[in-house]
C-alpha cells in the first residue's frame, strides 16, 4: 500500500520550469523544448479535482522540416493521479490530437466519445506526462526496477521503470552526477 505524499512535499510544484534543448545524432541543436507545474483555477476549463497542469512543449526544426508536441495533463496532487490529459503533435509524416477524460469515481476514461473502464485497482491512475513527474518520486537507487499497472489505459500496463546506469551530465547550471532511467 503506497502512502500518498502531501502535496507540500512532493519534489516539483506550481511554479517549476524546466528548459531544454532539442538534440539529434548527427543534427547537433534542432529546438527547444519545456516542462512545467502550473497552478490551476476553477475558470481555466480544466477539471475542478485536478489543482495542477503540467504542461511539455517542443518545437523543433531542421531546414525546412518542423516538428511540434504539447502535452497538457490536469493532476491531483493528494491522490497523485490524473484527471484530463491532452496531447497535440505535429510531425513531417504524422499529426495526431488526443483528449481523454478520467472519471476515478466512476471507473471510467473517455476518449473520441468512446468511454472505456479504468484498469482494475485503478484508483490513481496517470498518463505518460504525469509519470514522469510521478518517477521523480520513487527512490531512484542504482540498480532500481519497479513496475506499475496505473496507466489509465489497460494496454499500455505494466510500466517498467528501471535505473540503467550513473553518467555525467553537463549542463549551464555545472556538471551533475546523474541516473539514466528507462521507462518502458
Amino acid at each position: 500500500v503506497r502512502v500518498p505524499i502531501p502535496a507540500g512535499a512532493l519534489p516539483f510544484g506550481p511554479g517549476e520550469v524546466l528548459r531544454y534543448r532539442v538534440n539529434v545524432a548527427r543534427g547537433g541543436n534542432i529546438g527547444q523544448g519545456e516542462m512545467r507545474v502550473e497552478s490551476t483555477s476553477s475558470h481555466d476549463g480544466g477539471p475542478s479535482d485536478a489543482p495542477w497542469r503540467f504542461v511539455s512543449e517542443m518545437q523543433a526544426k531542421r531546414g525546412f522540416i518542423k516538428a511540434t508536441d504539447r502535452s497538457t495533463s490536469w493532476f491531483d496532487p493528494e491522490r497523485m493521479a490524473t484527471a484530463r490529459f491532452e496531447k497535440r503533435e505535429r510531425h513531417p509524416l504524422s499529426s495526431a490530437d488526443e483528449r481523454v477524460d478520467i472519471d476515478v469515481r466512476a471507473g471510467t476514461w473517455r476518449a473520441a466519445g468512446d468511454t472505456t473502464v479504468l484498469p482494475l485497482g485503478s484508483a490513481s491512475p496517470l498518463d505518460e506526462l504525469s509519470f514522469l513527474y510521478f518517477v521523480r518520486t520513487l527512490p531512484l537507487d542504482r540498480d532500481s526496477v519497479f513496475q506499475f499497472n496505473r496507466h489509465f489505459d489497460e494496454r499500455r500496463n505494466p510500466t517498467l521503470v528501471s535505473v540503467a546506469a550513473e553518467e555525467m551530465s553537463q549542463t549551464d547550471a555545472g556538471t551533475f552526477r546523474t541516473r539514466v532511467v528507462v521507462m518502458h
